[in-house]
């Protein structure tokens, strides 16, 4: 129980954070700038979710990944894709993850969305599913 509660105040600081971030990116004109800020919010949401994904398990050293991943691909695509359709497809069914794997694996998911919206979908409005298969 204490350990739940630690993961679940170590989320709420991360996202304290990341929202610190994002009142700051409203005050700014420069488009590096607020892009920059963007992913560093998002990088901040990916170790905060895991957090509460562990807070919110049945197993406290572990995470489904599957529900995590999904979890986690959709709170960044809209922070990246506004005015683009973009489907992704997650499937991790059955895995697990521990702590420090499943900040690993959300973070190298954060930057694998974060620059396929950025450089793949360049110029266009929509495109082809992105498929993750297992772990």
């Amino acid at each position: 129980m204490l350990l739940q509660e630690v993961h679940h105040r170590v989320k709420n600081n991360l996202a304290l954070i990341s929202s610190m971030i994002q009142m700051q990116m409203r005050t700014l004109d420069d488009e590096q700038a607020v892009a920059s800020l963007t992913e560093t919010a998002n990088r901040i949401i990916s170790m905060a979710m895991v957090h509460e994904s562990i807070y919110r398990s049945r197993h406290i050293a572990t995470i489904d990944a599957h529900d995590h991943l999904t979890a986690l691909v959709n709170e960044i695509i809209p922070n990246f894709s506004v005015g683009k359709t973009i489907e992704v497809d997650v499937d991790a069914y059955g895995c697990t993850l521990d702590l420090n794997s499943g900040i690993l694996y959300s973070l190298i998911v954060n930057e694998l969305i974060t620059n396929s919206i950025k450089y793949a979908f360049e110029g266009r409005d929509a495109g082809e599913n992105i498929h993750f298969n297992g772990m």
